[in-house]
């Protein structure tokens, strides 16, 4: 199942009405991550169907890249049930920690460090297979938006650029993989990961985009005679 680019900012551009405190802006993309975003990734928290749990490999795991880990753990994936999972960044200290139901994952990255955007990556190789994360939050505010992959070889990238980001964040979230129990995928080709960023291009605020918008409509509009 493909899915079209969708900015949050789109409603605003149309007229809907955005609350004044809003400051989450998201932007979902059928494409990969670009090695430029690649490079601008600080730390990243991954969640995977693994072996089901067995000690041969992990299902969760925390650090610099999902390649070399710093931290990680087992867990027995339950198709198509939710888990609750906590991201944080001490924009004081540089620690980050990743909760997940196979434990608490630690990882020491650069103090300092002002996030200011989030990939959120979910991929599906396999047929009927589902990777999907949904009620995120940042700071208990509601972001509004999911991330889901339905197999066969499907991959989807949720960017989430925020003003909370840039001073450290506890980000919350549910995780969810579906699969046939009989016949389950292996290692990473069920999975997503979440993964902080300092970019120097963040996605447009949607104040940009509605300008843009009304750009792009003042172009074709044409005058009565």
């Amino acid at each position: 199942m493909k899915h079209q680019t969708l900015f949050a900012a789109v409603a605003f551009a149309a007229g809907a009405a955005m609350p004044a405190s809003a400051a989450v802006f998201t932007q979902t993309q059928d494409v990969e991550i670009t090695p430029q975003q690649e490079a601008e990734t600080v730390f990243v928290a991954e969640g995977r169907i693994g072996d089901l749990g067995g000690s041969a490999t992990f299902e969760f795991d925390l650090g610099a890249s999902t390649a070399a880990p710093a931290d990680t753990a087992n867990f027995a994936w339950t198709p198509n049930q939710a888990v609750a999972l906590t991201l944080d960044y001490d924009f004081a200290t540089g620690l980050v920690t990743f909760d997940t139901p196979g434990g608490l994952l630690t990882f020491d990255a650069p103090a300092g460090l002002e996030v200011n955007q989030l990939y959120v990556r979910v991929r599906a190789i396999r047929d009927d297979t589902v990777a999907e994360v949904e009620a995120l939050s940042i700071d208990a505010q509601t972001v509004g938006a999911t991330a889901t992959a339905v197999g066969p070889d499907d991959l989807e990238v949720l960017i989430i650029a925020a003003d909370a980001l840039s001073d450290g964040f506890s980000l919350d979230a549910t995780g969810l993989l579906d699969f046939d129990p009989g016949a389950a995928p292996s290692q990473s080709q069920l999975a997503f990961q979440i993964k902080a960023a300092v970019t120097e291009n963040p996605i447009p605020e949607p104040g940009a985009l509605a300008a843009l918008a009304a750009g792009a409509l003042g172009i074709g509009r044409r005058r009565r005679p």
